[in-house]
């Protein structure tokens, strides 16, 4: 998924200094660029959220953890079951039934084939307190010196 996505996103139109961001999370990978895109490796919860809050475009697995992230944060994403969990494409296709979200295949990734993020995230009301503080933290939060 990473290389596909690194390809899709350094052929993405845009202005070439925008932020192309891909979050791999491999422990002590630490911050790669190559060409127009970053790939933080092991990012903090701090520069997940950060990232997370301002993407234009979240593409993620549909595993239960992103979901629930997306979720918190009230985003949408376009969702990429993991081949082979069928688990994870019952949840994309539930999301993109109840939700509205986009979703593609690791293969229509990989021909760059990625829809626009669609739909919305069920409103969890136990969520707001936590996305309450989130949006504290954020603001109190300077914007990284590695974004500059």
């Amino acid at each position: 998924m990473e290389a596909a996505l690194r390809a899709w996103m350094e052929n993405a139109p845009g202005p070439d200094d925008a932020l192309r961001l891909i979050v791999a999370g491999k422990p002590g990978g630490g911050r790669v660029r190559e060409g127009r895109v970053t790939t933080w490796y092991d990012p903090s919860s701090e520069e997940l959220a950060w990232a997370l809050a301002h993407a234009d475009t979240v593409v993620g697995r549909s595993g239960y953890s992103t979901l629930l992230d997306l979720a918190v944060l009230g985003r949408t994403a376009v969702l990429v079951p993991t081949p082979g969990q069928p688990e994870q494409e019952d949840l994309a296709h539930h999301w993109a039934r109840s939700f509205g979200f986009a979703t593609c295949t690791q293969r229509e990734l990989e021909r760059g084939h990625v829809p626009a993020a669609t739909g919305m995230p069920p409103h969890v009301r136990a969520n707001d307190e936590a996305l309450a503080r989130l949006e504290v933290l954020l603001a109190a939060t300077p914007e990284p010196a590695w974004k500059s």
